[in-house]
């Protein structure tokens, strides 16, 4: 772990990595995620089609995320806030512990994000 500045703690952290091809020299698109993990375990399929359809295949995912799945519901530290508009979220479906984020974020990135 490693704080910067007082404000950040980076718990994990990955450059990625970039291979090539002769039609594919650099990423066309760039993907920023941003926030919490919450229901990206449903969206990312929907999210690489879309990446992969206005590449042509030719895309890098940049991930910042706390490193809880979700924010903690004040009353009760196990489960998920929740927030104005959104249903309650059972984390369990997806992770195997509230701060898993970077272990999704790995996964996600040989599976639905990987090129």
């Amino acid at each position: 772990r490693e704080s910067i500045g007082g404000k950040v703690e980076v718990v994990d952290q990955s450059a990625g990595s970039w291979t090539a091809s002769p039609d594919c020299s650099a990423p066309r698109l760039w993907l920023f995620l941003y926030g919490h993990y919450r229901t990206f375990y449903w969206t990312q399929p929907n999210l690489a089609s879309m990446a992969r359809g206005s590449s042509g295949g030719c895309f890098m995912t940049a991930a910042v995320l706390p490193l809880e799945v979700c924010v903690r519901n004040q009353t009760d530290p196990e489960s998920c806030a929740r927030g104005r508009a959104h249903a309650p979220l059972d984390w369990r479906l997806f992770a195997r512990t509230m701060s898993d984020t970077p272990a999704l974020l790995r996964a996600a990135s040989t599976s639905a994000l990987g090129r």
